[in-house]
């Protein structure tokens, strides 16, 4: 796609990263989309970063030399959301159906298609579980629009267990699991924020944050 064509662009600030100073050097204008993007998902162990747009693209960049690598092709309708594993580097993505609710997607970080599930339920956001390969079955966790969070085996994709939270039914904006895998949080739309264990793990001590800016407070 030419640049004198209507796009939409992504565009990557360089910069000296002390969020206090923020002195912009140069700027990366990447072209592919020609709608609203609507997700965006960096694997920094596989060095890309995923796009996704409302005119059913969905692009992976290469975020060493910052450039195109590949689209993954074959969504008929606007994609919403975008995930990646962090150990396998495969991709999931969602897309509307034209029935209604959601269509899955998961791909390999080559770009093939490794099978899709449909969901009734509207996803509004995904993420992969992060534990060693070989030792756990990870998952892909999906928000619904009801509230209710479903886990896929990334396996087979098929269904493994919801998690659900009477109190209330609000869409499941954002969710994300902590670095060592043992919880997984989610945002609804009404702004709560939960953090959710398994079972056997609620007398274990609290979950551990981990701030990457601590170096740069202000002093």
């Amino acid at each position: 796609m030419s640049e004198s064509q209507s796009a939409a662009e992504l565009m990557f600030p360089g910069c000296l990263f002390q969020p206090s100073e923020m002195e912009v050097e140069a700027q990366v204008h990447l072209y592919g989309h020609t709608a609203e993007v609507t997700g965006l998902f960096v694997c920094k162990p596989y060095s890309v970063l995923i796009s996704v747009s409302r005119d059913g693209t969905c692009i992976l960049w290469d975020l060493n030399r910052l450039c195109y690598v590949q689209s993954l092709t074959g969504h008929k309708s606007p994609v919403t959301a975008v995930s990646a594993s962090e150990t396998t580097g495969d991709i999931a993505t969602v897309c509307d159906s034209v029935g209604g609710g959601s269509d899955l997607r998961l791909w390999t970080v080559n770009g093939d298609l490794i099978g899709h599930v449909h969901c009734r339920e509207i996803i509004c956001s995904v993420a992969f579980s992060n534990q060693t390969e070989g030792v756990s079955v990870n998952v892909i966790a999906g928000g619904l629009e009801n509230g209710v969070v479903r886990l896929w085996s990334t396996w087979d994709l098929k269904p493994v267990r919801e998690i659900t939270f009477p109190k209330s039914s609000k869409p499941i904006i954002s969710l994300t699991y902590s670095c060592d895998g043992h919880h997984l949080y989610t945002a609804n739309s009404e702004g709560t924020v939960m953090a959710w264990c398994r079972r056997d793990q609620q007398r274990m001590k609290l979950p551990m944050f981990y701030s990457f800016l601590s170096s740069y407070a202000a002093g």
